[in-house]
């Protein structure tokens, strides 16, 4: 099967193994010394290999090389180099073309080859290399009509072209100096017998018809699939290969079949001597039972040494072949050869069986014994101790023996001992008379029982009939031919002649880990070597643990139910030991013992055996080589009885199998004959098993072998018609397996059936199932869910099974890399060729497997993203089909689902990533950007529900190969919004209100964010699993926000700017702006808010805060473009607030704000139907502190009254104060009630603005001591302005005191100086420096004091002292001193050159102080100041509040 796998190979590959040998060289003295150093180099095909160096001017080589070949268009170059001390030198070299090699199945003598010169100035032509080069060719035999077909119609095709391509080589010879394998150069070349019609070879054109007997059908097809020029040449090279491999075997055939015909002298050639290898001798035809088992193995599975070892084997005549050892089993080619030989003998070993089955021998007749002489066991040779009864004693053949030995004899008593006496073998006289005796006694006379046994024949044929018919039937012979060999058969059995006997030779090598018995803790070990009653003994070895004998012995052995049983035993020399030894037979210590049967033992053997107990007690330990031999008398030139048993066993499977029309076993389970230990399967049906069972039990065939060779039949079948169950199949290993890792230990070593020749079977049968399970989708359907899955489990088991035998029987390890160590690997690595083989054949043939599926047919205008859609839905439905049928059956091993999940989507990514990077281009121009999206989303959904939650599942790469198109889908929608949407998008922009609601939507904004969630949802249906790439997306995106509403913001802004007086108008822009922010926090919130990228993030807040800032700018206008009304409208109040007098009722006070409120009406009633209540609320908001405002600027703190620029300052009394107070409160419960409730009362009376227009009222009604009190109390810095622009130092001393007696303080300022006084006049300079009190009850003391002046000095020198007096219950810390310095002018108002207030506060508790003020220009006032001012201002009559207002008023004025 091997040899036809290489043949195949050879011819549909078009592989061919090319053989290089080179042996010496002739080398030119002109050229080289005679000590020269030189070496040849072969390169073939971009190869090169190196010879051993040669020295002389006629080196020697003797070099080789073999390699495959595949393209028989290179050359092969042979450069030969001379070796130098720094640099080698090419000095000449040869071409020889491949197309001119010779075909041969051995090496040759070779040719001389003439090398070229690589330079002139080296002689040409005159160095010579001794080459043989050729092509290895295996032998071919028979061919079947089929391929004949196939090649001769591929030869005719050739012939067409073979001119052309000969010519063509021709002229590269030209050009390159090719050779061919005899030196010419090819150009000399006449043209091919073949084509020119020359059959001087022997072969016609079509004389393939008679050679090519034995290539099974191509399972490689060679085609070529190329368009235009390239396919034209394609076409060409591959019929040059063909015609080349077809020539080769035509010169293959006539060689090899010429020799064989002279070496065996057959017809044609030797044609048919050469296949009678193969077959029967007679006529050239066969009947071996194996003609239906030639195993088609597969090509990947022939490995290139077995190749090897294979064409070596076929190059060699059949004698050698037979007696060489190789990787093919010797027992098949013995079978194969000399069937027609063996066949006969298994018959009449067969029919010598049945009729006398050996379950009719007689038993042994034991009982109880009582010996008055020393007596010795049969079995053990030791004494039977005892008073009476001492062991027990066949009446029938007298053997004696312990009870314990019962078990250990054979039972061959009458049938053994009456052979031995009518053949006059009586070799043992004492049994020969025990047997005349009991027949002396009349229990039955030796005549008598030779008539009763063929009686007994004769009831056993008469009722095995349909037995004989059977077996006849089964190996093709005829009624006639089975009487003649019954009747032979019954000649033999009662003659005697059938006795068996055999010669074994046993070799003790060496044993390792003995047991140590003597006190030193080591022992002296023997060996003694039993076969039957024959012991021999080997010599001791002394105070060894691990001893080695190296000893032979030789034994005659009579029956085949005999043991060799082997002992190791512990001598002890002591005076006591050789007592006991004399007295007991057995003084020595016990190391252990191994014992075989005779009938495992076939040919040579070698092996360790384990060293086993012999009672409970028996402390052993170690191992045993030994070497064993058998020789079976009479049986020498015959096959052995396992492999006679072989042939009948496959015989009987094969006719049941033809007649059954498959294989049809029983279910039942039974002990075997002669096997009483194991329980194993029937392997036929009545009549058959009997055959097998009685043929096994006569020949000593163990049950293991018979369930061997069941095993390998059930294989056979299994591999060649797939009928055998494979549930069979594998409970029938399990077995085996069971024999021997359980019982039997290391047997399977000296197994008849051969280690190597199981392993074989294993080996096809492996692979086989592999096969099957690369295929499983295929040869197991779940169309059919009960049977072909069933079929599945089963062939899994069945794998499984042959793992385990593996590695528990035939320990195949981490050392044997070619079988894994669990059939987890294996199955899973079938899986997925399978896996990928699916994706192969859907990938390539997607619309049909899709209209398969679906029903649907191809539309035409579908397009790459279409079919690879399809593509992805065939995929999942094959994931769904795993999942459902077979997960349950490979999920026992591992998780079959995320195995063909993760395999095709693998597969499927590579091919995605070579479509989407290579051809970006086309992708982006032709595919619309939508129909890609829709596409990713469906990987994702392949991803997201198969894949994600895989444990070792690493990042996807596929985001990132559609990111170029999620981009352009971004840009695209983008610039849709801005150039169609937007311009369109106010067109449509009226309200709608929904039912049951009072929000009020705006089309253009629902439109333009309808737009941007849909894009969004495209983005977040993606789930995108890169969070880089997904943040990368949700900026651009977020990009994507800002450009749009920024674009429609600023339109809203221009139509805002169109018409600002229309409050309408106003209120739709606003509203739109709102609903924005409104919409755009909703889709930040949809989009992850905080989860979102920062950059992302940054941008949506940036475009928040500017829709708030365009949204408050407008506001602002609104409010602005309302400021002329509401401040016509205060005015007004301000009038009629005049007529206000102290009889007024605060009923009319609501009369007086008429105004304003007839004003607001028409404002609230536009805002409330046509804003949000959300806008509305800011809006009121301002429009509430506008008016609040104006009220302050027109009525409550005019800001004219502090210049007494108005010309209509009122003072407003405590009454109008009230009453516009009463104002203000009415005023904020309408802006409450009539803009719906929105804004509530509180929220405007805690308005920081309401606050301070109620303070100030407050204060209308206040004394103006109380104000100035409160103006020096506040906590404010009027000195500010000296720390930034200082107007020069004033040098003071300020002491403050109060009397126990009096009751007021007394306060001395004293004016010490002024420096750097910063004043700018073209006049005499002449300052003074002015002091005033400010405080409460100041109108009566003096409060103004002012130093002397002095001229010309911007550092004036005073010295001056002043005494001011403040009343109790005042306090100073309600009073300040206010320095101010000033420039005398005459006749003119003094002009003010700084000014500094130091409250008194911060002398009180220590009442004194001396400090250096900074001046400065004016003092800092804030809004509470101010408001104060304003207030005392209006009090025209008041000299105090005058003067304050006028002192707090200063400012310094330069003089230029």
């Amino acid at each position: 099967n091997e040899y036809k796998s290489y043949l195949r190979l050879w011819v549909h590959r078009m592989t061919i193994k090319l053989c290089l040998k080179v042996l010496k060289g002739k080398l030119n003295p002109a050229n080289f010394e005679d000590s020269c150093v030189t070496y040849l180099v072969f390169r073939v095909g971009g190869s090169e290999w190196r010879t051993p160096i040669g020295r002389g001017l006629i080196p020697t080589y003797n070099f080789k090389h073999t390699l495959e070949v595949e393209d028989q268009s290179h050359e092969i170059e042979i450069e030969l180099w001379e070796k130098r001390t720094f640099r080698s030198l090419l000095v000449s070299f040869v071409l020889v073309s491949l197309a001119a090699v010779p075909c041969k199945n051995e090496c040759g003598d070779g040719d001389w080859y003439q090398a070229e010169s690589c330079t002139e100035e080296l002689h040409r032509g005159c160095d010579k290399l001794f080459l043989d080069i050729h092509y290895l060719i295996p032998l071919i035999q028979g061919v079947s009509p089929q391929e004949k077909e196939i090649l001769e119609e591929k030869m005719k095709k050739f012939h067409t072209v073979q001119n052309e391509e000969l010519n063509t080589l021709k002229t590269q010879s030209k050009e390159k100096g090719f050779t061919d394998i005899r030196g010419h150069n090819i150009s000399q070349y006449r043209d091919c017998p073949s084509i020119n019609g020359d059959n001087s070879n022997g072969l016609d054109n079509h004389g393939l018809t008679e050679v090519i007997d034995s290539i099974s059908q191509p399972s490689v097809t060679m085609t070529t699939s190329t368009e235009g020029d390239e396919e034209e040449d394609d076409n060409k090279e591959t019929q040059m290969l063909w015609k080349n491999a077809l020539q080769r075997i035509r010169s293959q055939i006539q060689s090899n079949y010429q020799r064989m015909g002279s070496e065996e002298d057959g017809p044609d050639g030797g044609l048919t001597n050469h296949n009678s290898y193969y077959s029967n001798s007679n006529n050239g035809t066969s009947d071996s039972p194996f003609e239906d088992y030639n195993y088609k193995s597969r090509i990947e599975d022939i490995s290139e040494c077995k190749l090897q070892q294979m064409l070596a084997m076929l190059s060699k005549p059949k004698h050698q072949v037979i007696s060489e050892e190789s990787s093919v089993d010797q027992d098949s080619f013995f079978i194969i050869n000399n069937y027609n030989k063996i066949k006969p003998l298994v018959f009449q070993k067969t029919i010598q069986a049945l009729i006398y089955p050996i379950s009719l021998n007689e038993p042994h007749k034991f009982h109880s014994w009582t010996t008055f002489t020393p007596a010795v066991c049969y079995e053990c040779e030791r004494l039977l101790w005892g008073v009476a009864k001492q062991g027990l004693r066949c009446s029938a053949c007298g053997v004696k023996c312990h009870e314990k030995c019962q078990e250990l004899l054979n039972a061959d008593c009458l049938q053994r001992a009456m052979q031995k006496t009518l053949r006059g073998e009586n070799e043992d006289a004492a049994q020969h008379e025990n047997i005349m005796r009991s027949i002396e006694k009349g229990n039955m006379s030796l005549k008598s029982k030779f008539l009763f046994r063929r009686q007994r024949m004769k009831v056993t044929e008469n009722s095995s009939k349909d037995t004989f018919e059977l077996l006849t039937l089964a190996f093709g012979y005829t009624n006639d031919k089975l009487d003649s060999v019954k009747k032979e058969v019954k000649h033999l059995i009662l003659t005697g002649s059938s006795k068996w006997s055999a010669k074994i030779d046993i070799t003790v090598v060496e044993a390792r880990g003995l047991a140590g018995k003597d006190k030193s803790g080591t022992s002296d070990p023997y060996v003694t070597v039993q076969v039957g009653k024959t012991n021999k003994k080997t010599r001791t070895i002394l105070q060894d643990l691990n001893p080695k004998w190296n000893q032979s012995f030789s034994f005659d052995c009579n029956n085949s139910s005999d043991r060799i049983k082997v002992r190791v035993w512990d001598e002890d020399d002591d005076f006591k030991s050789k007592v006991m030894t004399h007295l007991r037979r057995e003084a020595d210590d016990f190391l252990g013992q191994a014992i075989i049967d005779v009938k495992q033992l076939c040919g040579e053997t070698d092996v360790w055996l384990d060293l086993k107990q012999r009672t409970d007690r028996s402390d052993v330990s170690g191992q045993i080589h030994l070497k064993m031999m058998i020789k079976i008398e009479g049986e020498e030139q015959n096959a052995s009885y396992h492999i006679q048993y072989q042939i009948l066993h496959e015989t009987l499977f094969k006719h049941l199998c033809e007649i059954n029309q498959g294989v049809l076993l029983p279910n039942s389970k039974r002990k075997l004959k002669g096997d009483e230990t194991d329980e194993w399967p029937m392997f036929f049906d009545g009549q058959a098993q009997d055959i097998v069972e009685e043929f096994a039990t006569r020949y000593g065939i163990e049950s293991i072998f018979m369930a061997m060779t069941q095993f390998s039949c059930l294989t056979q079948r299994f591999i060649s018609k797939k009928d055998a169950p494979a549930q069979s199949v594998s409970e029938l290993l399990v077995l085996i397996n069971a024999h021997y890792s359980n019982k039997h230990g290391q047997e399977i070593n000296v197994s008849n059936f051969g280690k190597d020749k199981f392993t074989a079977v294993l080996d096809r049968l492996q692979s086989t199932l592999k096969e099957n399970l690369a295929s499983y989708k295929a040869l197991y359907p779940p169309s059919d869910v009960n049977d072909k899955l069933l079929d599945l489990q089963n062939s899994i088991a069945l794998l499984t099974s042959i793992i385990f035998f593996r590695l528990k029987v035939l320990q195949q390890g981490n050392k044997n890399n070619k079988y894994p160590l669990s059939a987890t690997s294996i199955i899973k690595e079938c899986v997925k060729m399978c896996l990928k083989s699916t994706y192969s054949y859907i990938s390539t043939n997607v619309d049909e497997s899709y209209r398969q599926v679906t029903g649907k047919m191809p539309d035409e205008e579908e397009n790459r993203v279409d079919k690879l859609s399809k593509l992805v839905t065939l995929i999942l439905m094959e994931i769904k089909e795993d999942k459902r049928y077979y997960a349950p059956i490979f999920d026992k091993f591992f998780n079959h689902g995320e195995l063909s999940a993760l395999t095709f989507w693998q597969l499927f990514s590579e091919y995605l990533k070579e479509e989407l990077t290579d051809d970006k281009d086309y992708y982006l121009e032709t595919i619309p950007t939508h129909q890609i999206m829709q596409f990713q989303k469906s990987i994702t959904f392949f991803y997201k529900h198969y894949i994600s939650e895989l444990p070792d599942n690493t990042a996807p790469e596929y985001p990132r190969w559609f990111k170029p198109f999620v981009n352009k889908y971004l840009s695209e929608k983008e610039s849709h919004n801005l150039n169609s949407i937007l311009p369109k998008a106010l067109d449509k922009d009226t309200f709608q209100i929904e039912a049951g609601s009072s929000i009020k939507h705006s089309s253009s904004v629902i439109d333009i964010f309808d737009n941007l969630t849909s894009i969004y949802d495209s983005l977040s249906k993606l789930d995108c699993p890169l969070p880089d790439l997904n943040d990368s997306y949700h900026k651009r995106f977020c990009e994507t926000i800002d450009r749009v509403l920024t674009e429609y913001t600023k339109r809203l802004v221009g139509v805002f700017n169109e018409d600002k007086g229309v409050l309408y108008k106003s209120c739709v822009v606003l509203c739109n702006i709102h609903q924005i922010r409104d919409e755009l926090q909703s889709l930040y919130k949809t989009m992850g808010s905080e989860r979102l990228d920062i950059d992302a993030r940054k941008i949506l807040e940036d475009t928040q805060r500017f829709l708030k800032v365009e949204r408050n700018t407008l506001i602002t206008e609104v409010i602005e473009n309302m400021r002329v009304h509401i401040h016509k409208c205060i005015r007004e109040i301000k009038a009629e607030l005049r007529n206000v007098k102290s009889s007024a009722k605060k009923d009319n006070c609501m009369d007086i704000v008429a105004p304003v409120i007839e004003y607001f009406d028409n404002i609230f009633a536009i805002l409330v139907n046509n804003t949000y209540e959300a806008l509305r609320k800011p809006l009121v908001r301002q429009i509430w502190k506008q008016t609040l405002k104006l009220f302050e600027e027109v009525i409550i703190l005019p800001s004219d009254t502090i210049t007494h620029k108005g010309d209509d300052i009122q003072e407003l009394d405590s009454k109008q104060s009230q009453v516009l107070e009463d104002m203000l409160n009415g005023l904020k419960l309408y802006f409450v009630e009539n803009t719906g409730n929105i804004v509530k009362q509180k929220t405007l009376q805690n308005m920081a603005e309401m606050k301070e227009l109620k303070g100030v009222l407050a204060q209308y009604r206040k004394t103006t001591d109380t104000l100035i009190k409160e103006f020096v109390n506040q906590a404010h810095q009027q000195n500010n302005l000296a720390e930034v622009d200082s107007q020069g130092e004033l040098h003071v001393q300020v002491d403050l005191y109060t009397h126990t007696v009096q009751e007021h303080w007394d306060c001395t300022v004293k004016v010490v100086s002024a420096s750097r006084l910063h004043w700018n006049t073209t006049k005499m300079f002449t300052p003074f420096v002015e002091v005033n009190l400010i405080g409460p009850g100041t109108s009566s003391v003096k409060r103004r004091f002012q130093t002397s002046k002095k001229n010309k000095t911007y550092s004036p020198l005073f010295n001056e002292c002043f005494h001011l007096k403040i009343e109790k219950p005042n306090d100073p810390i309600d009073y300040e001193l206010q320095f101010c310095v000033k420039d005398f002018c005459f006749l003119q108002t003094d002009k003010l050159v700084g000014v500094v207030v130091m409250p008194l506060k911060q002398i009180r508790d220590t009442g004194s102080i001396h400090v250096r003020l900074d001046l400065c220009r004016s003092l800092t006032l804030d809004r509470a100041d101010k408001s104060i001012l304003i207030i005392l201002s209006q009090r025209l009559h008041d000299e105090v509040a005058q003067e304050f207002v006028k002192l707090k008023k200063l400012e310094k004025t330069e003089i230029i």
